[in-house]
């Protein structure tokens, strides 16, 4: 099976940093999903697994390693050994669980961050505000994305006083009810 990495997200700027590796046996792939201690990944080849060698996980910081949305060169095997990780061209992180200040990166190389709030009961503006900024932050674009306006005869009204709130954010009202 063969994959068009273009589909996903590879352009002359990612074909430059791969290239520029200058290791002709490492092949292009994408992050698609982390699990403890394996990724999964698609190149050219289809989906795969992949694991990262352990003088990687001693170079690097938590906040260098692979995340979703990354591309890496990986040696091709079964699993695949993830090699390199490209620069990223944005980042969603943040500080790791605990007392440590390390970085935890959730996603990379994207473009758009939706944040996502209900209508029905209390809506949290602060916590809309955080997730705003960890967007903003990582260099994405923020979009509210405000669902269940079915619920609220008053929904325009809140929403609309949402968009004045968040100057230079979208804000989008839908309703999986209704499919407004």
């Amino acid at each position: 099976m063969s994959f068009d990495l273009a589909s996903i997200g590879w352009t002359p700027t990612v074909s430059d940093a791969f290239d520029a590796l200058g290791d002709d046996a490492l092949e292009p792939a994408r992050v698609t999903a982390q699990h403890r201690g394996s990724y999964v990944i698609v190149a050219s080849s289809g989906y795969s697994q992949a694991v990262v060698p352990g003088r990687m996980s001693h170079r690097l910081a938590a906040g260098e390693m692979p995340a979703v949305g990354d591309w890496v060169g990986v040696t091709p095997g079964d699993p695949a050994v993830i090699a390199e990780v490209l620069p990223r061209a944005t980042r969603l992180s943040r500080k790791v669980a605990g007392l440590e200040a390390e970085e935890q990166v959730l996603a990379a190389n994207v473009d758009l961050g939706f944040v996502v709030a209900a209508l029905d009961g209390e809506r949290n503006d602060r916590r809309i505000e955080r997730y705003l900024t960890l967007v903003w932050e990582g260099g994405a674009r923020p979009v509210v994305v405000v669902t269940k306006i079915d619920l609220d005869p008053q929904w325009e009204t809140k929403v609309e006083e949402l968009r004045r709130s968040l100057v230079g954010t979208d804000v989008v009202a839908v309703s999986n009810e209704t499919g407004d």
